[in-house]
């Protein structure tokens, strides 16, 4: 399904084909659960910490404002099987994403495995700070989710490791090539398999610049 991105009440809101700019952003904001100032709060903070780190780290935040952190001090991954994770249920979980991409199909499974409340990506993508996130709708459909994603998601990847063997495209435009095909994926899909996906340019500056 096709669509357009705009700004609305200063929030990145997607319209689909067919939708109004109204229901749009009830679609993705409007209906979403409260959430405390204090988790608000410390969410900012952790994805203000995080989002230029060259290692991944998730930072769960409870519904009080606590904070868990956790790292396997790598660029690409963030668990390791041997960290406890129980503090990561229920609670709101924002990681980074060192290449600037959009979720990968283990972040969608690690969501639903320790049964996150949400989960969510703070990137830098060019001179932007964009944050991600993805959380259950009623009637959420992991069954085909999942599946269906990684199915789209390994062949787009499959094809743009052959475009970069072959000398006709760079790694980072590959990456990036592959986030915005994930991206499409849920904007697609958000109503199909009862999921919120929403993505979010963020307005502080790059601690970089």
């Amino acid at each position: 399904m096709d669509g357009v991105w705009r700004t609305i009440k200063g929030r990145r809101v997607f319209i689909k084909n067919g939708e109004t700019p109204t229901e749009a952003f009830k679609r993705q904001y409007i209906n979403e659960e409260k959430i405390s100032k204090n988790q608000k709060e410390q969410i900012e903070k952790s994805e203000n910490e995080i989002y230029s780190l060259n290692i991944e780290y998730l930072y769960a935040i409870d519904e009080n404002g606590n904070v868990s952190k956790f790292s396997s001090n790598l660029p690409n991954a963030v668990l390791k099987k041997d960290i406890d994770l129980s503090k990561v249920k229920n609670a709101i979980c924002v990681h980074n994403h060192p290449s600037g991409s959009c979720f990968s199909p283990g972040d969608i499974f690690t969501f639903v495995d320790y049964d996150m409340k949400e989960t969510r990506v703070i990137c830098k993508q060019n001179d932007k700070i964009v944050e991600y996130s993805f959380k259950k709708d009623k009637n959420f459909d992991y069954t085909f989710t999942y599946p269906e994603f990684k199915k789209n998601f390994d062949k787009n990847k499959k094809n743009l490791i052959k475009e970069v063997n072959s000398g006709n495209m760079t790694v980072d435009y590959a990456n990036k090539m592959l986030s915005e095909s994930s991206e499409k994926w849920f904007n697609e899909n958000s109503s199909k398999y009862n999921f919120i996906y929403k993505k979010e340019i963020k307005g502080w500056k790059r601690k970089d610049t």
